[in-house]
């Protein structure tokens, strides 16, 4: 469900005004800082492709900020240098209002391979990654050293499709990387969800939020991050052990996972 701030939007932001930051409009309300997501966008794609997506998460508390393009991994880190500055440089709208001991790092497609590039990144808490598994030799999942979530959709050779608007290209390599993970993972496959599932379309006017299958990615990432940057142990049930809540929902999940507590 939609959470209970209100998500505004400042468009070209953040180092070179290359960034998005959509934030809660209560930021920082009643001495709250607000825990970070730092999100990747797929090849070709920009900010405005996942409106629902970063609205969702940005409604439950989280300061999000995209880059306007498909970061390869330095300006994820670019955006942790930056935020951590701003937090600290009075009259900036994020000093003492945003919590740079909590940040997490995601993306879906191409902007979880970048995200895979900083995953060792000391100032990060969790990494998220949608519909994007690393490439052979998958080095870059080595560089996992905190916990992370993996939420893909259905294996082309499996289910058939196109691997892009029917099942998802990236699944084979979704499993390669948690096979390989030393670290903390939870890994769903959404059945029956594609490799653009949690995309909007302004050309054909498909909103993600209006896909039950993509309300799942929106659920899991949103309650993933309430867990590891949050604390909340509401939002740790639906990921702990063989019972969790989206493992009992077997008909839209497949779940594994590893190392978890």
């Amino acid at each position: 469900m939609t959470g209970p701030f209100t998500p505004t939007e400042t468009d070209k932001t953040g180092p070179g005004m290359n960034y998005t930051i959509i934030a809660p409009k209560e930021l920082g309300q009643g001495g709250i800082k607000n825990p970070i997501l730092l999100w990747g966008p797929g090849a070709g794609a920009f900010p405005g492709i996942y409106q629902t997506l970063l609205n969702d998460i940005a409604s439950h508390g989280f300061v999000v900020v995209s880059y306007n393009s498909t970061p390869q991994g330095p300006e994820l880190t670019a955006a942790i240098d930056w935020l951590v500055t701003e937090s600290k440089r009075q009259g900036s709208p994020y000093f003492g209002t945003i919590d740079t001991t909590k940040i997490a790092a995601g993306g879906q497609s191409a902007g979880s391979l970048a995200t895979f590039k900083i995953a060792n990144d000391p100032r990060l808490t969790t990494t998220v990654h949608l519909n994007g598994g690393t490439f052979a030799p998958h080095t870059d999942e080595m560089n996992l050293v905190k916990p992370a979530l993996f939420v893909c959709g259905d294996d082309p050779s499996v289910s058939g499709g196109d691997g892009t608007s029917v099942s998802d290209l990236a699944r084979p390599n979704c499993d390669v990387d948690f096979m390989n993970a030393t670290t903390p993972v939870w890994y769903g496959d959404v059945i029956g969800a594609s490799h653009t599932t949690v995309i909007d379309n302004p050309l054909t006017g498909k909103m993600a939020g209006m896909d039950p299958l993509a309300k799942q990615f929106f659920a899991s990432t949103v309650e993933w991050l309430r867990w590891q940057l949050a604390g909340d142990q509401t939002a740790a049930s639906w990921f702990l052990g063989p019972s969790c809540g989206f493992c009992m929902e077997t008909m839209l999940w497949k779940v594994q996972q590893k190392n978890l507590k």
